[in-house]
Order: C-alpha cells, then sequence, then structure tokens
C-alpha cells in the first residue's frame, strides 16, 4: 500500500525476520521528528528505538540479542558526542542488561563475555548517578540492575533511598511492592506498599485531572 516501505511488508509477512543491514525502515527515522538537531541526540533517539525493538522481539533471541546489540553500539556513538547524558548513560546499561539477562527470568549470565559487559553497565549506572544523584528513573533502573545480579540487599537500600526523597512516587512504591513480594517473601509489607502505590497513583490522575481542568476553565476565559 502507499508509504509502506518494502522493510515493513517483510516484517509484516513475517514478524521475526531481521535483516540486520536496514534495522530501521523509512517511517521509523520519520517518527524521530523534527526536533532533532544534534548528532549525540540522533544516536540517542536511534539507539532508544533499536532497544525497544529488542525488547519487543524476545520470542527470537537471535533478533533480539542483534537489536541490543546494534542499540549499544548506538548509545556509544552518542556517548563520544557527550559522555555526561545521564539518560545515555542509563539507557546503554539497561541496552546492556537486556542483552546479558535471560529473557524468561529476568536474571544475569554472568559467564564469558557478559562479565565485562556488566560490569560496564554497572559503571554506566553509577556515572549517570553522578551525572545526577536524584533522577528517580535512574536510581530505579539501577536497583532493578541490581536486583538481576541478585545482590538484594544493595538493591533494597536504592529502593529505600528512592523513597526516602520520593515518599509518594507510585512507581517506585509499586516496584518496592514488587520486590518485597518477589525477591524478600514478604506479602504483608509488599501489599502495604502496594495500597500507598495505588493511593498515589490515584492521587496523581486527580491532580492531572484538576490541571486540565483548569487550563480549560482559564482557555474559555482568554
Amino acid at each position: 500500500s502507499t508509504g509502506t516501505s518494502s522493510f515493513q511488508r517483510e516484517i509484516f509477512e513475517n514478524p521475526l525476520k531481521l535483516d540486520q543491514e536496514f534495522p530501521f525502515d523509512d517511517l521509523d527515522l520519520d517518527e524521530l521528528g523534527e526536533r532533532i538537531k544534534h548528532i549525540n541526540t540522533v544516536k540517542q533517539a536511534e539507539g532508544y528505538l533499536l532497544m525497544v525493538k529488542g525488547i519487543l522481539n524476545r520470542d527470537n533471541s537471535s533478533a533480539s540479542n542483534r537489536y541490543f546489540q546494534l542499540a549499544i553500539e548506538k548509545f556509544h556513538e552518542a556517548l563520544d558526542a557527550n559522555s555526561n547524558s545521564k539518560i545515555t548513560l542509563r539507557n546503554c546499561a539497561t541496552a546492556i542488561k537486556f542483552l546479558c539477562e535471560d529473557a524468561k527470568t529476568g536474571i544475569l549470565k554472568t559467564e564469558g563475555a557478559n562479565q565485562f559487559l556488566i560490569e560496564q553497565a554497572n559503571s554506566y549506572y553509577q556515572r549517570a548517578i553522578e551525572v545526577d544523584a536524584t533522577d528517580c528513573t535512574t536510581l530505579l533502573l539501577y536497583s532493578r540492575f541490581l536486583e538481576a545480579l541478585n545482590q538484594l540487599d544493595y538493591a533494597e537500600d536504592i529502593y529505600l533511598r528512592i523513597l526516602e526523597r520520593y515518599p509518594e512516587h507510585a512507581s517506585a512504591l509499586a516496584a518496592y511492592s514488587n520486590f518485597l513480594q518477589f525477591k524478600r517473601n514478604n506479602l504483608a509489607d509488599a501489599q502495604r506498599f502496594f495500597k500507598r502505590s495505588k493511593i498515589c497513583q490515584e492521587v496523581g490522575n486527580i491532580s492531572k485531572l484538576d490541571v486540565s481542568l483548569r487550563s480549560i476553565a482559564i482557555a474559555k476565559r482568554t
């Protein structure tokens, strides 16, 4: 059909097909948007898109791993342009985590060449935290990375550090609830934090609605 690239048609006919020479199609690149102006931003956006494609292809390990490898390459190119981007650092670390983990269990496989990659990912997370020690997204991603390494005490320290600073952060509360249930087998506390998460989420949704309604009211007056 009009506007459909040959690569898109191949993927439609066989969703697990991976053309490693052309990991993007033309519409993928268009969707990166006109706002992308700088090379490090382009590489970061390309890397993120490749990482998402890797996640979507987890049922095909060879395709998925290739996407993650390409994503890591793009993130490294972005870091060459800006070595202190917390977003690129944490995204590169996360792509490495996906590449090295067991897709079914989420546990990191530390044998062989993975050991170097895991150490690299750990370094990237720590560098991202050095750039912004209060960034909740970075801290949550790092705590999940530590969980995958079975460094549970360290992971819990990070969760508690987040909640000390952001006690009403719904996503952090939910993540810690999951940690307590599945890693600590502490169902009672897990339920308590899950309830707090739901309350904070509902309050947040009400606040967003309130802001939206106020914006509409102001717009009508002008």
